[in-house]
This record gives structure tokens, sequence and C-alpha cells, in this order.
């Protein structure tokens, strides 16, 4: 066997050995560190993804829910709820029919309703009492009456039936 520059090559062999370049080395640590980032943030953005499908957890990720702000007008009968006390109001929802319309992030909703739709307050994420009160009523709602005031700890209370002019 031959010796060239301290290494051992095959006698006769075509093949030479040739020595890394010195930023081999550097390359490869580059290399290794790009994908370990790669992989931590495709980690990062699952994790988020999942977390956003968590009210709280998007309340306090997203500020587009903040940044929308309150409708002007619905059009038609509307009920305007405002959270006068609790804590956090992202965690509290206004029901139409049993169905979940909004959360009090904003502290305070306006929602087009219709004659017998059925409003209640659901508290069952606060921290404690929740006092919502009827703020204003549009389009000749006679029921819940502007003023009226509810309690819930961390349930789900009524305010009551639309009662509007010439309907039920």
């Amino acid at each position: 066997m031959n010796r060239t520059r301290g290494h051992r090559v095959r006698a006769g062999s075509s093949a030479r050995f040739r020595p890394r370049p010195r930023f081999y080395s550097l390359s490869a640590r580059v290399e290794a560190l790009l994908l370990q980032l790669v992989v931590a943030l495709g980690v990062i953005v699952v994790l988020s993804q999942v977390l956003l499908t968590m009210p709280g957890a998007r309340y306090v990720m997203s500020y587009v829910d903040r940044l929308e702000g309150v409708a002007l007008d619905p059009g038609g009968p509307s009920v305007t709820v405002l959270m006068s006390r609790g804590n956090p109001g992202h965690a509290a929802y206004l029901l139409v029919n049993g169905q979940r319309a909004s959360s009090f992030a904003l502290g305070i909703i306006t929602v087009g309703v219709n004659a017998g739709d059925l409003l209640e307050v659901d508290g069952t994420g606060l921290d404690g009492d929740g006092t919502f009160q009827v703020a204003a009523t549009t389009g000749g709602v006679l029921a819940p009456a502007k003023g009226s005031e509810v309690v819930t700890h961390r349930g789900v209370t009524s305010l009551g039936r639309v009662e509007a002019e010439g309907g039920s």
C-alpha cells in the first residue's frame, strides 16, 4: 500500500484520498441546526393551531375578535346585552335558542332577534358571578325589557323569551 499525505490508499487504485474542505464540518453543523429549527417551527405551528380551537386561548392569541368591534345595526328587532360585572368576559356567551350568538369579550353584545326567541346567558366559564343587563332594545322589542338584569353563577340563566309589538 502506498501512503499519500498520511493516509493509506490501495495500490493500483485510481481512487485518491481527497481531504474534506475545512468548511465541511461547519456546513454540516449549520445544516443540522437548520433542520432542528424547521422541526421546532413545525411543532410550534401545530400547537398554536390546536390552541386556537379553544375560545379562551383564541381570545388571548388573536386580536381579530377585539378588532372586529360591535355590529352597528343588525337590521330589524335587536337586543343589546351588557356584561356589567364578571371576569373574564370571553368566557361568557349570549345564547339565542340554545345556540351561542357571541361572547362577551367586548363586554356588550347586540343580537338580532325574532318574536319567541329564547335569550340566555351562559356563564359556565366565568370565575365567579356575572351580572348581565339588557342595555337597549330596538325594532319594537317589548321583552326582555330595557334595564332587565340577571346574575349567573357559573351556569346558564334565562333573560326570557322575546316579545315584540304586534307579535307573541
